[in-house]
């Protein structure tokens, strides 16, 4: 979409995501540091984010890219980073309210999780703990890069 859909408000202190994101910049800066964590660590955001059974609950022969997309880049703006061609949008239509709960704690305050954090439907519990993957590795990317800026 053009320009920062309404649905990712900007807060003091964010940062554009191509002003230093992983594959502009991030993995250009660490790679001259050390080559071959910075293939290993682009490898492994490249799993985790193409990775999928292709369900969603009991539906087989799902297209689930937008969610797992929504879910990593709700997770980097929790974090204080936005993408303008991302669609916020699609954080709204495609997390219901407690997935997104669930989200916010598992990112910002993990040691808060309870047992109720899970019970968002629809999903089975291995597509949760895929979705967790997906958190965590999209919070160590945006912290990851957070550093990097520093150095860069």
């Amino acid at each position: 979409s053009s320009g920062i859909n309404a649905e990712c408000p900007l807060r003091p202190g964010m940062i554009h995501g191509h002003e230093f994101d992983w594959e502009e910049m991030g993995f250009p800066v660490f790679r001259g540091y050390n080559t071959e964590l910075a293939d290993i660590l682009d490898e492994k955001f490249r799993v985790i984010q193409s990775l999928t059974y292709n369900t969603m609950g009991k539906r087989a022969n799902v297209d689930t890219t937008k969610l797992r997309e929504s879910v990593w880049y709700f997770t980097q703006q929790l974090l204080g980073v936005y993408f303008t061609d991302f669609d916020y949008g699609l954080v709204k239509s495609m997390l219901p309210d407690n997935f997104k709960d669930y989200i916010s704690v598992t990112v910002l305050t993990p040691e808060k999780l309870q047992e109720d954090n899970f019970r968002f439907t629809g999903f089975t519990y291995s597509e949760k703990v895929h979705f967790s993957l997906i958190m965590m590795e999209s919070r160590f990317q945006a912290t990851f890069c957070y550093g990097l800026k520093a150095l860069d």
